[in-house]
């Protein structure tokens, strides 16, 4: 009984690897694939973007309609673009390929620029985006891309998920001296 037992659980071990060799070649693929789709529509996407930034720039006859066009391509392709940064970062930290860009970053700065980023989406839903910065946060050594990633999806998912009329909250603090803290409040 106890050799049947172990011919059971030999042929079960043989099985799970198998299994196990499968789910990491199928892991291989998919991060293989998404930093093959990303770099592929990385280059169409600058494009868009670069014409739509000479369509915005180029003087005509409706300057207003083709700003407001040419806005509405950038904004999209910007976020587009996003997207596909997330993916390709995504499958850069399976792959254990991730790289940090440390440099000294102004969270005032990092701020700042995502509020006026975002002004066209809260003010279309008629939402009060309020972004408080304790002056006396020092420049910080950090990826300012990744800071930047990571507050705009929180943003982003602040806007689509609020009520129209609401209002949204950053708060950045530090509480040690070697702490900031970024809080979003609904």
């Amino acid at each position: 009984k106890l050799q049947k037992a172990n011919q059971q659980l030999d042929a079960k071990i043989a099985q799970l690897s198998d299994k196990n060799i499968e789910l990491f070649k199928a892991n291989k693929l998919k991060s293989e694939f998404l930093a093959n789709m990303s770099h592929e529509f990385r280059t169409p996407l600058n494009a868009i973007l670069g014409f739509a930034e000479l369509l915005r720039d180029k003087p005509g006859a409706d300057i207003e309609k083709s700003r407001r066009y040419a806005e509405n391509i950038i904004t999209s392709g910007r976020s587009l673009l996003n997207m596909i940064n997330d993916l390709l970062d995504l499958a850069k930290a399976e792959a254990s390929k991730l790289t940090l860009h440390i440099e000294r970053t102004s969270i005032q700065q990092l701020c700042e620029g995502l509020s006026a980023f975002f002004l066209p989406l809260t003010e279309k839903k008629n939402l009060a985006l309020e972004i408080e910065v304790d002056p006396k946060i020092p420049l910080v050594m950090t990826d300012s891309g990744k800071v930047q990633q990571i507050l705009y999806n929180l943003l982003s998912n602040a806007i689509k998920f609020n009520a129209e009329g609401g209002r949204i909250e950053v708060k950045a603090t530090t509480p040690t001296d070697l702490t900031v803290r970024i809080d979003g409040l609904e």
